[in-house]
């Protein structure tokens, strides 16, 4: 069962808990520059992070833009910790990556 269900059982089991209740859920907190680094390990060549100017969103796409804008603002925040009493063997990036990540990349090249 992948993470995502897995929350989703927890939450049939412990309607007490969860009832309500909006949980946000992240494995991982990366920069830009670590996940590059890391799909690289499983793509070959490294893939070079080049950060796109919030000119060029607002340019192309408004609504994408302010989106982007929040993210690197900060306005996603998910305590990692707390989501990990939860749900203790939740998948960081790297071991999704090993266990489901590297088939969908190589699925796409």
């Amino acid at each position: 069962m992948d993470d995502t269900g897995a929350f989703a059982a927890l939450s049939f089991r412990y309607p007490d808990v969860y009832l309500g209740r909006t949980l946000e859920i992240a494995g991982d907190e990366l920069t830009p520059l670590q996940i590059s680094e890391a799909l690289g390990k499983i793509t070959g060549p490294t893939i070079p992070y080049v950060e796109i100017p919030m000119e060029t969103f607002r340019h192309h796409n408004k609504i994408l833009a302010s989106v982007f804008q929040w993210i690197s603002d900060g306005g996603h925040k998910v305590d990692i910790l707390d989501v990990r009493k939860s749900y203790p063997p939740l998948m960081d990036f790297d071991a999704w990556i090993n266990k489901q990540g590297k088939a969908k990349f190589e699925a796409l090249f």
